[in-house]
């Protein structure tokens, strides 16, 4: 799709928002390599708030949307150190591992 969209004429995006399919972001580095990567917010706040139990997820997407809304990189970096500072890494769920033992 994206060298139809060059074949056709299309100049490189400034910026490119994605959902992690990394399938994207290789075929865009591909056909533009200059043009930047910018991961969607709604999809990362989904994939933080799966890894944490229910019980935090309130707080845990306020202070998500404060990072996301942090006007300057100072602003965010300060915002995810309240983040840290919550405790919430402590609360992640590991993934799903199946075992397969067989005794």
């Amino acid at each position: 799709m994206l060298r139809d969209l060059k074949r056709r004429g299309m100049r490189a995006p400034v910026l490119a928002v994605g959902d992690g399919a990394l399938g994207f972001w290789k075929a865009l580095r591909d056909v533009w390599p200059e043009t930047r990567e910018q991961r969607c917010w709604v999809h990362r706040i989904v994939n933080v708030l799966d890894k944490l139990p229910k019980r935090l997820h309130a707080k845990a997407k306020a202070a998500l949307h404060e990072i996301m809304r942090a006007g300057t990189r100072k602003a965010r970096s300060t915002t995810r150190e309240t983040w840290r500072c919550a405790g919430f890494e402590a609360e992640v769920r590991p993934p799903n591992t199946t075992s397969s033992s067989t005794t």
